[in-house]
Order: C-alpha cells, then sequence, then structure tokens
C-alpha cells in the first residue's frame, strides 16, 4: 500500500509531509469557498490520473470553507464528482469543518491557557487561532500546530475529523494512533 495525497493547500501539505515521509503529496489548487465540488473533482481527477494507478489509496482533504452544505454532504458530492470523471481508485476524501485551524483547535493540551472547545467544527477556526496565536502563520506555523495535537483528542472534539481518520485505520502512520 502506497497512498496518495490531494490537499487544498500548502498547509496541509506541509502537515502530511511531516507525518507521511516518502509519500507523494500534491495541491490541488482549487481552494475556496466559492469552488465546486465538479470543479475540484475535475482537477483531482487530472492528477489521480498521472499517478497511473501506482498509488493506493488516494487521501483527499479539502475544507468545508463556508460552503452551505454539511462537511458530509460536500464529501458525498466530491466522491460521486469524481466518480464521474471516471476515476475508479480507491479514495478516501475528508472534508474539515469548515477549515484545517479547527482540527488544530481539538487537542486542549495544545492550548492550555486558554477554554477547552468540546466541538470544534463549523465555526472560522483560523480566527480563534489567531487570536489564541497572535503569531499565526498559516503556511508557516499551521503544519507543525498540526503535527504536535494528538489525533485521538481532535477525534473527541471533531465529528468531521473523527470521519476522516476513521477511514484511515489501514494506513501506518504513528501520528494517527497518538
Amino acid at each position: 500500500m502506497k497512498p496518495a495525497f490531494l490537499v487544498d493547500g500548502v498547509t496541509e501539505q506541509k502537515f502530511i509531509q511531516t507525518i507521511c515521509k516518502d509519500r507523494p503529496v500534491k495541491i490541488i489548487n482549487c481552494n475556496g469557498d466559492s469552488v465546486s465540488a465538479e470543479a475540484i473533482a475535475k482537477r483531482a481527477a487530472s492528477l489521480i490520473r498521472l499517478w497511473g494507478g501506482r498509488c493506493f489509496p488516494i487521501v483527499i482533504l479539502v475544507d468545508r470553507e463556508s460552503r452551505g452544505e454539511s462537511a458530509e454532504n460536500f464529501c458525498a458530492t466530491l466522491v460521486d464528482s469524481i466518480r464521474d470523471e471516471g476515476i475508479e481508485d480507491q479514495l478516501i476524501v475528508g472534508v474539515a469543518d469548515r477549515m484545517i485551524e479547527n482540527w488544530m483547535l481539538g487537542d486542549p493540551d495544545i492550548w492550555p491557557d486558554a477554554e477547552d472547545l468540546d466541538d470544534v467544527d463549523g465555526f472560522r477556526g483560523s480566527s480563534v487561532v489567531k487570536q489564541r496565536m497572535p503569531e499565526y502563520g498559516k503556511a508557516a506555523n499551521g503544519p507543525s500546530l498540526l503535527a504536535r495535537c494528538k489525533a485521538s483528542a481532535i477525534s473527541l472534539r471533531s465529528r468531521s475529523f473523527r470521519t476522516f481518520i476513521d477511514q484511515l485505520s489501514l494506513l501506518r502512520c504513528a501520528w494517527l494512533r497518538r
């Protein structure tokens, strides 16, 4: 099993490169809440074809942003749209609700001086991270901040994270077992 990853942006790319060394990680380059699932699927399908079946599963991670539909519905639409592009590879798709920063807020040990949040999904996580860490830079600090978090703690506070990592049980990743 040699997984490959398609992600929203640099933060996610650097994070995956930190925890899953030597795995291919490509940025989809269709970021933002105005980008449709169909547009993301079209780009993702072209990147998946470049791997020519040499990688499996294909793990896709995107943000829900402020799209009106739920993370679960957006995920289902994205999978259907990728299949409509003719992709038959094994897919694992995760949608952070609303953004990757929400998951960073899921481990209270990272934020010892801040209020513990019971549910970190559904709000603008980057704003809260910047309040707690004024020097926060998405690409500069985000990957290491998320890597410091424990997946077990995040999964207790984020349904979107739990839904995603439950699909990743076959991957040998030490970070997922923390």
